[in-house]
């Protein structure tokens, strides 16, 4: 399994290099790589407030609901290179 997870990121992240040397697409990526990251900004904060309206009504937690932030790993990415 992770041999396919590696795979998976390894083409992932090799289309996103070929993007950058594209350059009318490269000026669209980078307004699509800002508004996922506001959209996890979003998300992450729905799911912390679904999560804490089930505790506080049912006392209990839903760990589907734990939301992975993916635009994390995307800036710690270009961090990394930069």
């Amino acid at each position: 399994m992770a041999s396919w997870e590696f795979l998976g990121g390894f083409i992932k992240n090799t289309m996103w290099a070929t993007l950058d040397s594209l350059p009318v697409v490269k000026q669209m990526k980078k307004g699509f790589e800002k508004t996922v990251e506001d959209m996890d900004i979003e998300l992450d904060e729905v799911h912390k407030s679904i999560a804490e309206e089930m505790r506080a009504k049912y006392n209990t937690t839903v760990n589907s609901l734990t939301y992975k932030r993916q635009s994390e790993n995307l800036l710690e990415n270009k961090k990394e290179k930069v």
